[in-house]
Order: C-alpha cells, then sequence, then structure tokens
C-alpha cells in the first residue's frame, strides 16, 4: 500500500450513460393529464380551451428550468443497466479492465428491485468474477453521488481500506416514479448514471489540503419531496397506488427556495474548509436540472 502522505485519492476516469430514448417537452405537455391535476383542486368544469391555455401557462413557467428534453429508459432497462454503462466509459477512460475494479458505491433511489442493492448487480453485469467485490449503495437522494465520492475517498485514504481503484456512481431510473398527473414533477426527472473511477495518485503539490467534503441535512422539510406510499411508514396498497402515493411527489417553491439557501452556504462552507476562495475555481458542477436554481445560487 502507497505511502497516504505520498499520495491523494483523484479521479482518473469520467463516464455517463443516459436512458435511450429522447422525450422532448412537446410530447411531456402533450401526455400530461391536467384535467386529474385540476379534479384534485376541485376544479372539474373546466372546459378543454381552459385545459389547454393552463397547459401553455404550465409549459412558459417550465421554460425557466432550461429544461428542453429529458431522456427516459426503454422498456427493460433498468438503473443497473445505466450504471454498468457510465462504469464501462470511465474504465476506459481510466485505461483500466472493470475486473480492476476493488469495489463500487453508488447513490441511487430508484434500484431494480426493492431491497437489492444495485451495487451487488454490478459485480454480475460487469462480469468482475470475484467474490470480493467491495459494493455499497447510498439512499440519499439527489447527494448520493457526492456521499459515494467522499465515502471511497475516505476508504483510499485510510488504513482501514483498500487501494483501489474504486469507481463512485450515481445512477436513477425516475421515470418510471414520475407522476403525469402532476405538473410540477413531470417534466423533471429523467433516467441517467454518472461514474467516476478514483484511484491513489501521486501528491507533488500538497492539493490534498484543497479537498473538502460539507453536507448537511434538515429532517424538518422531509415531507416536501419524495415517494410517500411504500415504505415502512405507509404500506403500498391498492387504493394508495391508483391515488398515485407511490409516485414522486414535490412542493415546488419550498423545495426551490431551500435548495438556493442551501447549495450557496455549503458551497461557502466547503470553500471555507478547503481554504479556496470562489475567485479560485476554474469549474463548478451543481447537482441540479433547473437553471433558474443554479442562476438563483450563481
Amino acid at each position: 500500500m502507497a505511502e497516504r502522505t505520498q499520495t491523494v485519492p483523484g479521479i482518473i476516469g469520467i463516464g455517463k450513460a443516459v436512458g435511450g430514448r429522447v422525450v422532448p417537452n412537446a410530447e411531456i405537455f402533450g401526455d400530461m393529464d391536467f384535467s386529474a391535476w385540476l379534479a384534485k383542486r376541485g376544479r372539474t368544469n373546466e372546459t378543454p380551451e381552459r385545459i389547454e391555455r393552463l397547459k401553455s401557462v404550465v409549459l412558459e413557467t417550465h421554460k425557466q428550468t432550461g429544461i428542453e428534453s429529458r431522456n427516459w429508459a426503454v422498456e427493460g432497462e433498468a438503473t443497473s443497466d445505466l450504471a454498468a454503462s457510465a462504469i464501462r466509459q470511465a474504465c476506459e477512460m481510466a485505461g483500466i479492465s472493470p475486473s480492476e475494479l476493488s469495489g463500487v458505491t453508488i447513490g441511487t433511489m430508484s434500484q431494480d428491485y426493492g431491497g437489492t442493492p444495485v451495487g451487488s448487480m454490478l459485480q454480475e453485469k460487469l462480469q468482475i468474477g470475484k467474490n470480493d467485490w467491495d459494493s455499497m449503495d447510498v439512499g440519499s437522494a439527489c447527494v448520493g453521488f457526492l456521499h459515494s465520492l467522499k465515502s471511497i475517498y475516505n476508504s483510499l485514504d485510510s488504513s482501514f481500506g483498500e487501494d483501489g481503484p474504486y469507481v463512485a456512481g450515481g445512477a436513477e431510473v425516475l421515470s418510471r416514479m414520475s407522476n403525469r398527473k402532476d405538473p410540477q414533477t413531470y417534466p423533471l426527472f429523467g433516467d441517467a448514471a454518472g461514474a467516476v473511477v478514483v484511484a491513489n495518485v501521486p501528491d507533488p503539490n500538497n492539493l490534498r489540503s484543497h479537498i473538502a467534503f460539507k453536507f448537511g441535512a434538515n429532517g424538518s422539510l422531509a415531507k416536501e419531496l419524495g415517494v410517500r406510499v411504500g415504505g415502512s411508514l405507509i404500506p403500498a396498497t391498492a387504493q394508495l397506488i391508483e391515488e398515485g402515493g407511490n409516485l414522486i411527489h414535490m412542493n415546488g417553491p419550498v423545495v426551490a427556495e431551500e435548495a438556493v439557501k442551501r447549495m450557496t452556504e455549503f458551497t461557502e462552507l466547503a470553500l471555507e474548509k478547503a481554504g479556496v476562495k470562489a475567485g479560485d475555481l476554474l469549474l463548478m458542477v451543481p447537482h441540479q436540472a433547473n437553471l433558474a436554481l443554479i442562476q438563483g445560487v450563481a
């Protein structure tokens, strides 16, 4: 094992994969069931003309997100398939075979099968062919990839870890958890995966002193975004599924305000911890598909 003080965990390969079907806004808003959405709000007597006008208003509002299309998985395509494709691409950039990986940590809330980790399925999908495959799923939704990356950095930088290389990834197929009766969420979520290969690399310039992670949580807002039905609190029933309780719901204004506030706050905290000023940055990659929120943080 290399001397830890002479090396630093570094990203040596990057890969991505997206669902095989491109879905433009015209298809999304054409498919959306506005009448059902209005009925839930007591507006059961809307004319077709008024419903079409409402669609136009919602589409104009949606343009602020900057999203013109999204990729959805095709039939038979699952989260592990996208993750495996992203990992193969990352390994190719890193110049290694997937069989050389020590393991994977992957963030996801949309496993192929409930209770079956995607990480362990990747051992088979990538034909790793060894039993000492170190795999773990991280179920922290939007920050799953960052938690995965931090976990691997800690492992590589600890006497309790392995030499690697490891993969940190994030993969989701959220189209199958999206509610076509909900204009707030249906246009936002897509299907994709990203992966990075991480290994200990030489650190002659002491870059480790400028690497920092900073996380936080606000459990008081837990009910504002998520899937209400199917967990330990509210088991799924036929009626709850019929009502869409097993699909993503979101309180858009609350989530947007919190996202801008917390992304800004924790960017500043991470910069301070790393001893870096915002003006020193060459690139910032936010996990956010909403242009308005990105501009708010900027």
